[in-house]
């Protein structure tokens, strides 16, 4: 594992103290211990309330995930075709790592109170200027509530609820438990992701100037 800054006090806000190191496919990761936390956010059910996961794309996802797992103590909750779902807390998970040929961010996931919630964020959003990009719907793997948004940045974030909860009881599920009728690749069914979301959810790279995650 290639380091990148040794232990030191973090400059940004949250302060604590954390290094950073590249993981298999040269991302910048930092680990940060004893950050303040946030003050809260004005009660308002349509904003999120933390982050919830963000899905990493892989050239080499049998590389990034055994690192995930191997060196950083992920655990594996679900694999389906391309995608493989991580945890490190009850969440079904915190990181996903899907196959689309190169090191990029795919999206951002933040975590909002309720469905409702979810469907008052997308309206807000819609009446910002961005469109619900896919949604709403509710995953397979995870069994959240979801709605995607193109950024101003081309960065695709993700409204987020009621993602399940899980323990090591949680059986593991494989590509077969995760098929969808044509033309569906979530329980509703509702929509597809838009032209725009799929031109723009690769674009994001890691460059080593870039900030760190």
């Amino acid at each position: 594992m290639e380091t990148v800054s040794d232990i030191s006090e973090i400059g940004f806000p949250g302060g604590g103290f954390g290094f950073s190191f590249k993981d298999p496919e040269g991302r910048n990761l930092r680990v940060i211990a004893d950050a303040s936390p946030g003050s809260a956010m004005k009660d308002d059910p349509s904003q999120p309330r933390q982050l919830s996961h963000i899905v990493l794309n892989a050239g080499t996802p049998e590389n990034s995930v055994g690192f995930f797992k191997d060196v950083l103590g992920f655990k594996t909750s679900d694999i389906t075709g391309k995608m493989t779902f991580l945890r490190c807390c009850s969440d079904h998970h915190s990181i996903a790592i899907t196959n689309a040929g190169g090191p990029t961010l795919n999206h951002i996931a933040f975590e909002i109170m309720d469905w409702e919630s979810v469907m008052l964020g997308g309206g807000r959003m819609r009446d910002a200027g961005y469109p619900i990009a896919w949604g709403v719907g509710r995953h397979g793997p995870g069994n959240n509530v979801f709605a995607y948004f193109v950024g101003p940045d081309d960065v695709v974030i993700e409204y987020t609820a009621e993602v399940e909860q899980v323990d090591d009881t949680y059986k593991v599920g494989m590509p077969e438990d995760w098929t969808w009728p044509p033309g569906r690749i979530d329980q509703w069914g509702l929509s597809m992701p838009s032209k725009r979301m799929g031109e723009v959810d690769a674009s994001i790279g890691f460059e080593a100037s870039l900030p760190q995650i």
